[in-house]
C-alpha cells in the first residue's frame, strides 16, 4: 500500500461534538450534555483516514513502540491499516489548539462490555510531548467524554511494570490496581508483569472530573 492509498483508506469514526446522555445513578441517563473536548492547550478530535500515516508514525517511534498494544512487534503498515478499527468503540487524535491537523497522540476506547459496564482505554503520546502534562489533560478529557457518553462503571487500562512509573503517582487516588499477571509479556529483552488498572466512576466523579472541569472553564474564559 503506497502513501496515496493509505491516505484514502477508510477510517470511519464518530464525530467529535456529541450529545451525550448523562444523569444520576443507575443505568438510565436522563439529561443531555454537550461534551467538551478541548482545554486551553489541546483539542481532541475524531481520528480520520488522513491521520493514519501520522498515527502509524507515532506507534513506530522507538520511544513509543513498546507502549502500545503491539509491544514493539508492529505489523506492516498494510496490516495495520486493515486492523486499526478492530474492537474499537471510539478513537481520538490529540492535537494542539494551534495545529489541529497535526497528530501528537492517540486515544482509544476498545473491548467494551456494555452488559457489565466496563471498557478498556489506551493513550499514546508523541515523544516530543512526553513529560509536559498534556497527556494528563488529554486522558482527563477522554475519560470525561466516555463516562458522560456511556454508562460505564469502570474504565480499564493495562500497563507493563516497567512502564508503570509514569502512572504511579495516581495509584489509589485516580485509579486502582485490580490485577497483576506476573512475567506475562516480553518487552525489551525481558519478561515483565502486566498490571490491570481501573478508573471507577466514583473516582472520576469525585476526583478527576472537578479537575477537568476547571481546565475546560479556563479554556472557555480564554475564548470569551
Amino acid at each position: 500500500m503506497n502513501s496515496k492509498q493509505l491516505m484514502n483508506h477508510q477510517f470511519d469514526l464518530p464525530t467529535s461534538t456529541v450529545e451525550a446522555k448523562v444523569g444520576g445513578s443507575g443505568d438510565q441517563f436522563s439529561s443531555s450534555l454537550r461534551v467538551e473536548l478541548e482545554t486551553k492547550r489541546i483539542i481532541l478530535r475524531p481520528a480520520q483516514h488522513s491521520d493514519l500515516p501520522q498515527i502509524y508514525g507515532l506507534i513506530s517511534d522507538p520511544a513509543n513502540a513498546y507502549r502500545w498494544r503491539y509491544l514493539g512487534d508492529l505489523p506492516p503498515i498494510e496490516v495495520f491499516s486493515n486492523t486499526v478499527n478492530e474492537n474499537i468503540i471510539v478513537q481520538f487524535a490529540i492535537c494542539s489548539k494551534k495545529q489541529p491537523s497535526r497528530v501528537h497522540g492517540i486515544l482509544v476506547c476498545y473491548n467494551g462490555d456494555f452488559r457489565n459496564g466496563h471498557a478498556y482505554i489506551g493513550i499514546l503520546m508523541g515523544s516530543n510531548w512526553h513529560g509536559i502534562g498534556l497527556g494528563m489533560e488529554a486522558i482527563g478529557l477522554f475519560i470525561r467524554y466516555l463516562f458522560h457518553t456511556w454508562p460505564f462503571r469502570k474504565l480499564y487500562f493495562e500497563t507493563t511494570e516497567n512502564n508503570f512509573g509514569q502512572f504511579s503517582s495516581g495509584m489509589g487516588r485516580l485509579f486502582e490496581i485490580e490485577g497483576r499477571l506476573k512475567r506475562h509479556v516480553y518487552v525489551d529483552g525481558q519478561y515483565c508483569d502486566l498490571l490491570l488498572c481501573a478508573i471507577t466512576r466514583e473516582l472520576f466523579e469525585t476526583v478527576i472530573e472537578p479537575k477537568i472541569n476547571r481546565l475546560i472553564r479556563k479554556a472557555k474564559e480564554r475564548r470569551n
